[in-house]
């Protein structure tokens, strides 16, 4: 999976099989149209795409290549280029391990913008029972007259990740779409047997009966699920979503699994759920002062949601230095359990770190925005600096190659942090653009540079995030699903 540096451009796969059993690999893209080059057409229309070049090979055989161009609409308006633009393309390939190259173009720019290597191992095929990718959806409606996005009598449209599924607190429902091979052939035509699909603690394999459902099926060639479930009251916690086949005795015949993080910070479990009444022989015993406490409570803002800071905040009010100690421990024994003070130590040296480097005229480094994402991620892979733009305030890019971290555990791909110091020789460099989740999201951050569009009322936005929030409902509507456009 990849993101450009300027192009915003997701890409995920999945494999299914057809109705004779031939096995099949559809790829997504998922396009932002704020981050496309635009040029002008003769009836004064803009208009922006990306070229994408494929090629397959198995070992160093060429197997086949593709070329296509996914295009925007024609809009009077820049400011409309704020849709995403989704395509699918399919492609048969035996069972086997293959190599995907894609060359990926903005239309126009000269420069390449980047080139991604997937390696891919199509695992359907033969006579045994199996399940497809299980797709997580952004919606689903009745399927249109030659639609690239049908399957099952439905319109699908995927969310496309880049890196873990992460579903953020307003995103209340996961809907998803699946396909069980071959139980004719494993159970006999007809079969009875059961589908149970539910999600589970990664942490500790608990099933939430609340998320889960019990279906009595007859076994047939291709059995088609489109389902899904209301995750409102899901607490924040890396999941699975499960699919699982029993057969008459309740044996598993084949099961899939999906991985997804959920945040919901209204349901988190805070640390005064689990206060110790005995702090002795513990690391934070000695930590027994309230100024000491304050300031080491005060770190943890970094890298604690907004339900947190809250709780956080009111405790230092209260001045309970036996309550703030409780805290302070449960905190990092809830990151950590088996090395809490070990945890606390690491994290307190970076806060130095952030304080030396990132520190301005009104406060500590660790409360400044690039003291907050070195705390939450770590050292960038990459710094791009532009201190002296003529036309532009100073800004940096910080580029993560591999985004993760012990407080936030969505793993991400290739991310960009983007700063700007608009009050000059402060050091106080303000976020002002991520493509990470959850981040401030701003793909016209260098035109906002050099027009001066910031702050309050400027086009910057919170909307980092998968598209929409699924289960058939459409959250976000400036999906604009694209067909295939040959050269």
């Amino acid at each position: 999976m990849a993101t450009g540096r300027d192009l915003g451009m997701d890409i995920s796969y999945a494999q299914y099989m057809t109705s004779d059993h031939q096995p099949y690999v559809e790829i997504y893209f998922a396009v932002d149209g704020n981050s496309l080059s635009l040029d002008k057409k003769a009836n004064e229309s803009y208009y922006g795409g990306v070229e994408v070049v494929v090629k397959i090979f198995q070992d160093s055989t060429f197997i086949k290549g593709d070329k296509f161009r996914i295009l925007s609409p024609d809009f009077t308006d820049t400011l409309l280029f704020t849709g995403i633009y989704l395509h699918q393309e399919r492609y048969s390939l035996a069972k086997g391990n293959y190599k995907v190259f894609l060359e990926i173009f903005d239309i126009h720019k000269d420069k390449k913008v980047y080139n991604l290597d997937l390696p891919l191992e199509v695992v359907l095929g033969g006579n045994d029972a199996s399940i497809s990718a299980i797709t997580l959806l952004d919606h689903h409606e009745v399927a249109k007259e030659n639609s690239r996005f049908a399957k099952s009598g439905y319109d699908l449209f995927p969310m496309v990740n880049s890196g873990s599924y992460y579903f953020m607190e307003n995103m209340n429902k996961i809907s998803f779409y699946t396909e069980v091979y071959n139980l004719d052939k494993v159970l006999g035509q007809d079969s009875a047997y059961v589908l149970k699909q539910y999600i589970e603690n990664r942490a500790n394999d608990k099933v939430s009966f609340k998320h889960s459902s019990i279906k009595k099926k007859s076994a047939q060639g291709v059995q088609p699920i489109l389902s899904g479930f209301d995750i409102k009251d899901l607490p924040s916690g890396n999941y699975n979503l499960v699919i699982e086949i029993l057969n008459k005795k309740l044996q598993t015949v084949v099961e899939k699994k999906v991985a997804f993080y959920r945040s919901n910070p209204s349901l988190a479990i805070l640390a005064e759920d689990i206060m110790i009444a005995d702090l002795a022989g513990t690391f934070v015993f000695d930590i027994n002062n309230f100024d000491t406490l304050n300031k080491y409570i005060s770190y943890l803002f970094p890298i604690s949601d907004e339900r947190a800071q809250m709780f956080q905040r009111n405790l230092i009010k209260e001045r309970d230095v036996k309550k703030m100690q409780s805290y302070f421990h449960a905190f990092w024994r809830s990151i950590n359990p088996s090395d809490p003070e070990g945890q606390w130590k690491k994290y307190h040296e970076n806060v130095k770190i952030a304080n030396k480097l990132y520190h301005t005229r009104l406060y500590q480094g660790y409360r400044s925005q690039r003291g907050r994402v070195f705390l939450l991620y770590g050292k960038p892979s990459l710094i791009e600096r532009s201190p002296f733009e003529t036309g532009a305030v100073p800004w940096q890019a910080w580029q993560y190659y591999t985004l993760s971290s012990p407080y936030n555990e969505v793993i991400q791909t290739n991310k960009i942090f983007v700063f700007a110091e608009f009050d000059m020789s402060t050091n106080d460099y303000e976020l002002i653009h991520s493509d990470a989740y959850g981040e401030l999201s701003n793909r016209r951050w260098q035109f906002d540079l050099t027009q001066g569009n910031y702050g309050p009322g400027s086009s910057l936005d919170q909307n980092s995030a998968p598209i929409g929030d699924g289960f058939g409902s459409k959250l976000n509507n400036n999906i604009i699903m694209q067909g295939r456009t040959n050269r």
